[in-house]
């Protein structure tokens, strides 16, 4: 009944009507034969996306973000800035022991996951399971990866000449342009 509800409290509550939407007509004497139920199933998040009017995306989102343990929940509710809604739901595919590794790098101060990090995580460590420590080799090569890429040299600059040919009398070459 309350209007504020977190992203994954709307997820525990899809998560409840669909549970109970795919309980509803199950006949437990019938498990070796196939009736109804498999259609059921199916368009069970399409009746729950329905009765909330949002989309069968957003219901499988929110519902696979109530995965995630209650340290990497409280930081996603509480500091959105340090764990995005994008990295979460990465998060969320990896098992409780793996996720505690990344309760470890959000509470770093000064630094937040990003989408960029997650992803290379996830190609070196693939969900579900992970090891701790090959979880963190994975985020410091993403960390050092994107340090490089900010050291680097800025690539050359390309302008178009006729929208700046009022200020182009100043310079005397196209050396000082680039200074």
């Amino acid at each position: 009944q309350r209007q504020g509800l977190s992203i994954i409290e709307r997820g525990f509550a899809y998560k409840a009507l669909l549970d109970a939407k795919n309980r509803q007509g199950y006949r437990s004497d019938r498990d070796n034969e196939t009736s109804g139920e498999n259609r059921q199933k199916y368009s069970a998040r399409a009746l729950v996306a329905e009765f909330f009017g949002v989309t069968k995306y957003e219901i499988w989102k929110a519902v696979n973000l109530t995965q995630l343990i209650p340290e990497l929940s409280a930081i996603l509710e509480d500091t959105p800035k340090q764990l995005n809604l994008a990295c979460a739901d990465l998060i969320a595919d990896y098992n409780v022991e793996s996720q505690r590794a990344f309760v470890e790098i959000c509470s770093i101060v000064g630094y937040q996951i990003n989408k960029a990090a997650m992803q290379h995580i996830t190609r070196k460590c693939p969900p579900p399971v992970a090891d701790r420590q090959a979880i963190f080799a994975a985020w410091r090569e993403a960390r050092d990866t994107a340090e490089k890429r900010l050291m680097a040299p800025p690539r050359k600059i390309s302008f178009d000449r006729k929208q700046f040919a009022p200020y182009l009398d100043k310079f005397s070459n196209d050396r000082e342009i680039e200074k």
